[in-house]
């Protein structure tokens, strides 16, 4: 997803995922077991972690775009 206008990082859009129930149950129990009001919180925090490359080089570029 290209534009010629900036984006947002913080900017929040909604998704929608098709997922096993398998899944959503163990989503489901990971979100009560760790506190978290909805399965969104709990799948960002999830994406985080797992991807924090992706979390380090949209810093990289925001430090180079604020030169």
């Amino acid at each position: 997803m290209e534009s010629s206008q900036q984006t947002n990082p913080q900017e929040m859009v909604r998704v929608t995922l098709e997922l096993p129930r398998n899944i959503v149950d163990w989503i489901d129990g990971l979100r009560a077991q760790l506190g978290f009001r909805t399965r969104g919180v709990l799948v960002a925090q999830l994406i985080r972690e797992l991807a924090p490359e992706a979390q380090a080089e949209t810093n990289h570029e925001k430090r180079a775009n604020a030169a």
